[in-house]
């Protein structure tokens, strides 16, 4: 799933920080929340992977309208059209520039163990270098 709606300044911690508040954490075993390069501020979007479906039903009834004080927007939860399931998260990701080690930890994709970052498999061919965004 993808959860748009989040500040400039967030981050993939802010976003497991928050599920774990909400005693979520444990349901979620990848999170990727993609950064600008040059300004190292957020999409506003998130990239979430619930460990069962019926754990993704209660994310979104959970997350989506959710709005943070001080925030004129509210969080919207939509599913992710192009990647489902952890296996396709991993194969996608593993090899991509954006686990680069130039790439900073919290602007990179995590895989989650009942809500403890664990290790991401290591790539199979050498990452390219990442293009910067605008």
């Amino acid at each position: 799933m993808c959860v748009f709606g989040w500040g400039p300044s967030s981050n993939v911690f802010d976003v497991m920080d928050l599920l774990q508040v909400l005693g979520l954490s444990p349901v979620v075993n990848f999170a990727y929340m993609p950064l600008h390069w040059r300004s190292d501020t957020s999409f506003g979007e998130v990239f979430l992977n619930a460990v069962t479906p019926e754990a993704a039903l209660e994310l979104w009834g959970i997350l989506d309208g959710m709005q943070f004080e001080g925030e004129s927007e509210c969080l919207t939860v939509r599913w992710a059209t192009k990647v489902q399931g952890l296996d396709a998260l991993i194969q996608k990701y593993r090899n991509s520039s954006a686990m680069h080690p130039s790439v900073p930890v919290k602007a990179k994709p995590h895989l989650f163990d009942d809500g403890r970052c664990s290790r991401f498999p290591d790539p199979t061919r050498k990452l390219a270098k990442p293009r910067r965004h605008a």
